[in-house]
C-alpha cells in the first residue's frame, strides 16, 4: 500500500506541476498580446455589428475572431517595441519580456502568428474594407499611437482613434455602411471613452510616469488640474452615449433608463474625482469605474438591440 500511495502520490504532484506551468504560460502569453484589451476590441465589434443587424450571425463571430487576433498582435508588437521603456517603470516590469519570461525575438514571431491569423480570418468574409479597416488599426496604433507617446503627452487623444475602429468593423461586418450616419455617434462614444480611461491609467501610476523617459500629462498637470480635466472627459462621455439614439438607432424606453442611470452615476463618480484628487486609489478606482461603465453599455445596447426590449 506504501509503494502505491507513493506513485500516486507522485503522479498527482507530477499533474499539479505541469498544470501549474501550463497556467504560467497561458498567463504569460495573456499578458504578451494583452488579452483583456483585446477582448474589449472584440466586443465593441460586437456591439457594432448588433446595432446594424440587431442579429448574431457567423459574419458577427468571425469579425469578433479576427479583431480580436488583430489586437492581440497589436499589443504583442506594442510590448516589443516599448521593452526598453517597460524595464525601466515599476508597473511594466513584470510584463513578459522585461521579465525575461519571452525573448523579444519570440514576441515578434508571436506578432506574426496572431496578425496571419487575424487577417486570414478577416479574408474568410471576402471583404476588403474590412480587412482595410484592420490594418488601418495596426498601423495606427503601432506606428502613429506608439510613436506619438515619445513625442507628445497627449498621444491618447489620437491614439483613441483605433478605439473607435472595432466597433466599425462590426458594423460593416453586420452590413451597414462605413457612410451610414448613424455609425458617427458610435464610433465618437468609443473615442471618447479611450482617452479618459487611459489618463486615469496613468495618473493611477503617477510616481512611475513622472520617472519614465518619454512625455506623460504627470508631468504637465497636477492632480487638481488633472482631476478637473478628467472629469470634463468623463462627462462628455456620458454625454457622447445619448447621441446614439438620435442619430437613428432606436432605443427602448428601459434601455434608455438604464443607460441615463449609468451615465448619472459615471458623471457622479467623475465629478468626485476633483475633491478627492490626493487620495492615492481615487484615479485606480475611476479607471475601474470607466471598466465597468463601458461593459454595462454594451450589455444594455446589445440585449436591447436582440430582444427589442
Amino acid at each position: 500500500m506504501d509503494s502505491i500511495d507513493k506513485i500516486y502520490g507522485y503522479r498527482s504532484y507530477d499533474t499539479h506541476k505541469a498544470l501549474k506551468q501550463k497556467a504560467d504560460v497561458l498567463k504569460v502569453y495573456s499578458q504578451l498580446c494583452k488579452v483583456r484589451i483585446s477582448t474589449f476590441a472584440a466586443l465593441s465589434a460586437l456591439t457594432g455589428s448588433i446595432l446594424v443587424s440587431g442579429d448574431i450571425t457567423s459574419a458577427m463571430l468571425i469579425t469578433m475572431a479576427g479583431v480580436f487576433f488583430l489586437a492581440c498582435g497589436a499589443g504583442s508588437l506594442n510590448q516589443y517595441q516599448e521593452k526598453d521603456i517597460d524595464a525601466m517603470m515599476i508597473r511594466t516590469q513584470s510584463r513578459p519580456i522585461p521579465a525575461g519570461e519571452i525573448k523579444a525575438s519570440h514576441a515578434i514571431h508571436m506578432t506574426g502568428v496572431f496578425f496571419t491569423i487575424g487577417f486570414s480570418t478577416l479574408a474568410v468574409m471576402e471583404n476588403f474594407l474590412l480587412m482595410g479597416l484592420g490594418l488601418f488599426a495596426l498601423v495606427w496604433y503601432n506606428l502613429v499611437y506608439t510613436n506619438l507617446k515619445q513625442v507628445t503627452a497627449f498621444a491618447a487623444v489620437p491614439g483613441a482613434i483605433v478605439g473607435a475602429i472595432p466597433p466599425a468593423m462590426g458594423w460593416v461586418a453586420g452590413g451597414g455602411s462605413l457612410y451610414d450616419h448613424a455609425l458617427l455617434p458610435i464610433c465618437l462614444f468609443f473615442f471618447m471613452w479611450q482617452v479618459p480611461h487611459f489618463w486615469f491609467l496613468l495618473f493611477s501610476h503617477e510616481e512611475d510616469y513622472k520617472t519614465s523617459d518619454f512625455p506623460a500629462l504627470v508631468k504637465i498637470f497636477n492632480r487638481d488640474q488633472f482631476g478637473r480635466i478628467a472629469s470634463i472627459w468623463t462627462m462628455a462621455t456620458a454625454v457622447a452615449l445619448f447621441l446614439i439614439p438620435l442619430f437613428g438607432i432606436m432605443l427602448s424606453d428601459i434601455a434608455l433608463l438604464l443607460l441615463g442611470i449609468a451615465s448619472v452615476w459615471l458623471v457622479w463618480r467623475g465629478s468626485s474625482l476633483v475633491h478627492r484628487t490626493n487620495e492615492g486609489d481615487a484615479c485606480h478606482a475611476a479607471f475601474k469605474s470607466m471598466n465597468m461603465y463601458i461593459l454595462f453599455v454594451m450589455a444594455v445596447l446589445n440585449i436591447e438591440r436582440l430582444f427589442n426590449l
